[in-house]
């Protein structure tokens, strides 16, 4: 977060707007992943108005996907799927399809939190085929995992495993820890479901390990989740 701060401070000093905009989204992102959505959310907003000013229509959509993974967070999902549905919009306009996956993406968690589950089904399957076209990894796993957690939620356990496990393989083959966590969680809740209790826990221990060494806020989730179970 240091380091965001310090660029925010330079661009400011040198009036450099664009690098300033960019600066607050990468701000607003350590913020978020540092658990303080109010924070992230202030920084997304700046950002938005700085792009906008500029007139950077990729700016603004990737402030809006921001303030909806911010508003997300602190469960406002109205305020949230309204700014992701705007970051889409934009995407679509501008033929950005990064940003598109990117929106979709967050769509579908969002749809999922409030129940939505045939719309989460749809946007999380038009991010996946985006991110398979682009080859991004990253956000394949992401969605996966998303994916996941959707079959879950619809007690479809087998294929819910199916998809957190290719989740992992394709986390871990680029080293992205948050989300091997993520699909060691899901893959060990499915295990539980399945009456595997043994395995299901031990992926939960893995899984929480892995969110305390990146300082995830997951952590304090999966913790509480444990020990219900345990108990």
């Amino acid at each position: 977060m240091a380091r965001q701060q310090q660029a925010l401070r330079l661009y400011h000093d040198l009036g450099y707007r664009f690098g300033a905009g960019t600066a607050l989204i990468g701000l607003g992102a350590a913020q978020l992943a540092a658990g303080d959505p109010a924070a992230a959310a202030e920084s997304y907003d700046r950002a938005l108005r700085l792009h906008r000013d500029l007139g950077n229509r990729i700016g603004e959509a990737a402030s809006l996907h921001g303030l909806g993974a911010a508003r997300s967070a602190a469960g406002d999902y109205g305020s949230a799927a309204a700014h992701l549905n705007e970051a889409l919009r934009i995407c679509r306009d501008t033929s950005h399809k990064p940003g598109e996956a990117d929106a979709l993406s967050a769509l579908g968690t969002v749809e999922l939190a409030v129940g939505d589950h045939a719309a989460a089904a749809a946007g999380l399957a038009g991010a996946l085929e985006l991110y398979r076209e682009l080859g991004v990894r990253t956000g394949e796993a992401e969605t996966l995992n998303s994916q996941g957690d959707l079959l879950r939620a619809s007690s479809a356990y087998a294929d819910a495993l199916a998809r957190h496990q290719e989740a992992l393989a394709i986390a871990a083959s680029v080293s992205l820890l948050a989300e091997q966590a993520r699909a060691m969680e899901g893959i060990g809740r499915c295990l539980l479901a399945a009456g595997r209790a043994t395995e299901g826990m031990a992926l939960l221990r893995q899984a929480l390990a892995v969110y305390h060494d990146i300082g995830s806020t997951a952590s304090a989730r999966l913790e509480q989740a444990m020990s219900e179970y345990i108990a």
